[in-house]
């Protein structure tokens, strides 16, 4: 069950939980920590959690203790009608990609070391090998990270899926089929 937050009519937000009144900032390290999060409005029981998400993305990124570039935020509200999974993956790979050393750069360096007599060759090209394969292993984790939390976030706001879409109009032409077998049973009887 996630720990729910009340928001109140004045704006204050209260942890149900601790039994206290909580800010965003807090909101956020509950999140950090790994804490399952729900934001209801008090009186309607509207969920807020989206919208409260964000207010804290922006007040983070107001203080600068964001780290996501603007170029990060523009391209979602520009693609907001991509596929989710899709934009995620391609933007925030793209983000990390950037955080990684070039393939060209890292044999540049090795090349040096190894002309400047630091690094044996054989050497230079087993460390180019594990960097290479660590690096590309950390990529696939990444990768499944960003799709496990957003299948997560689709689940939790209750957005179908590209594959339950996809089974969803299987089972309905299934259906449509049946549907249009009896029909022409029943036309089949009552022509007889």
């Amino acid at each position: 069950m996630p720990r729910t937050i009340k928001r109140y009519s004045n704006r204050k937000l209260y942890d149900t939980e601790d039994k206290r009144y909580i800010t965003l900032e807090q909101i956020a390290q509950l999140v950090r920590d790994g804490q399952d999060i729900k934001v209801v409005e008090n009186q309607t029981g509207e969920d807020l959690t989206t919208i409260t998400l964000s207010q804290i993305l922006l007040e983070q990124e107001k203080r600068k203790q964001g780290s996501l570039p603007k170029a990060f935020f523009m391209n979602l509200i520009q693609r907001s009608s991509d596929s989710v999974v899709g934009f995620m993956r391609k933007n925030v790979l793209h983000y990390f990609d950037n955080a990684f050393l070039s393939e060209e750069k890292l044999d540049e360096d090795l090349q040096q070391m190894v002309e400047a007599g630091e690094l044996p060759q054989e050497e230079a090209r087993e460390l180019r090998e594990e960097l290479k394969h660590r690096s590309a292993s950390f990529k696939q984790r990444l990768d499944d990270l960003v799709e496990r939390r957003v299948q997560e976030l689709l689940s939790k706001l209750n957005i179908p899926t590209a594959g339950e879409l996809e089974r969803l109009r299987a089972k309905l032409a299934e259906v449509n089929a049946e549907l249009e077998a009896l029909r022409g049973t029943r036309s089949a009887t009552q022509d007889a």
